[in-house]
């Protein structure tokens, strides 16, 4: 008797344990399918910020086609159901007509504009012309701004006024990336001859020329650092024939700035047999053999601080740029060479010093906006 009492104790105790963890599980399954499948009211309309980034030139234009994509990215990871995001890009729109888009943007609900250099000489203009709207402007300069202060280990304390209460200037900053990648053109050269493709005789792509020049003569003061122009943003084959009046030079090392321009440069070098150092992201599948390295411009974290900071309503009175430390740049070196020995572990200490002089705030930049005087 005591043994059929017991089984059927056992039976009841199963039973139970059984309801339990269907019950559970039931429960389990009311929760998760209340976390995946959040209850909306229908009623409720989202307003989505609404973001528009504009180029005269286009949409094949490198820098402006990685921009936006990390445009898009940071947007992403931005998203919310609760507060939607929206990017809209456009192109070759001319100087003349910019204000008069900006201001139809404005009344189809865009909160948030960012241009680039294009438009520099109207970006007052432009943002006084729409006071509803947040700008953010590639090199737009605020009253007062000095690089050699600005602090880069808090770019969030930097404050500014400018001409328009509702602009902002950016920049991508790359001095660091060209100093590391200075240093390991200055490792790979035989010729001692080092070649530097810049689109155009401006203030910033000379800045970046005399950091790459200052990390290839921290490591042999006598290697010649020769420049040429493109005197154009966005023709490959120009940037081809700069190139090629470098290689004529003797120089066994290439490096590229200014858009897509630099890739032609970067091609033809590395046709010729010569290496090469791509910008503004990695394009180092160009060549496996010849391309050195990228020099890279994080667009997605730069346009991130900026969106998070538009829709947090800070925006203002800032100037957004952001250094190695920061991971707004980097020199990708390419991992073929290192793999293949061609760049031995020696070389690979010094160029990972570089960087690390970089991110500590060892190495100072220099922000001297002029090309030196180049001897034969």
């Amino acid at each position: 008797m005591m043994d059929n009492i017991v089984g059927i104790s056992r039976i009841t105790m199963v039973i139970v344990a059984i309801i339990l963890i269907i019950v559970a599980g039931v429960a389990i399954y009311v929760t998760t399918s209340k976390s995946i499948h959040p209850v909306t009211s229908s009623s409720t309309a989202v307003t989505p910020f609404k973001i528009a980034i504009i180029s005269a030139y286009p949409s094949d234009s490198y820098f402006a086609e990685y921009t936006l994509a990390g445009l898009e990215q940071a947007a992403s990871a931005l998203n919310t159901s609760q507060r939607p995001i929206i990017v809209t890009p456009l192109y070759n729109v001319p100087q003349s007509s910019i204000i008069s888009t900006t201001q139809t943007l404005a009344q189809q609900g865009y909160k948030f504009i960012i241009l680039y250099i294009d438009y520099i000489s109207q970006y007052v203009e432009i943002a006084k012309a729409n006071p509803g709207v947040l700008f953010a402007d590639e090199y737009a300069i605020p009253n007062g701004f000095n690089l050699s202060t600005y602090n880069f280990r808090d770019p969030e304390s930097n404050t500014y006024t400018y001409n328009a209460s509702n602009m902002v200037g950016w920049i991508p900053d790359l001095n660091g990336a060209y100093y590391v990648a200075g240093v390991a053109a200055a490792l790979i050269t035989h010729s001692g001859k080092i070649g530097f493709v810049a689109a155009f005789n401006i203030p910033v792509l000379a800045t970046w020329y005399n950091n790459f020049a200052n990390g290839v003569h921290s490591v042999n003061k006598s290697i010649q650092v020769y420049y040429a122009f493109s005197n154009d943003w966005s023709d490959p084959t120009k940037g081809a024939a700069a190139a090629d009046s470098l290689i004529s030079l003797g120089c066994d090392v290439i490096a590229t700035a200014g858009d897509t321009q630099s890739i032609g440069a970067a091609e033809e070098a590395t046709r010729k047999g010569v290496f090469a150092i791509g910008y503004p992201f990695n394009v180092n599948n160009i060549s496996a053999q010849y391309m050195l390295g990228s020099v890279y411009f994080n667009a997605t974290a730069l346009m991130y601080t900026m969106i998070q900071d538009a829709l947090n309503n800070n925006l203002e009175h800032h100037f957004y740029t952001l250094d190695m430390a920061h991971h707004g740049e980097a020199f990708l070196l390419n991992p073929y060479l290192v793999s293949n020995g061609i760049i031995t572990q020696s070389m690979l200490n010094r160029i990972k010093e570089a960087e690390q002089l970089v991110i500590n705030y060892t190495y100072t930049p220099t922000f001297n906006g002029t090309f030196p005087p180049i001897s034969s």
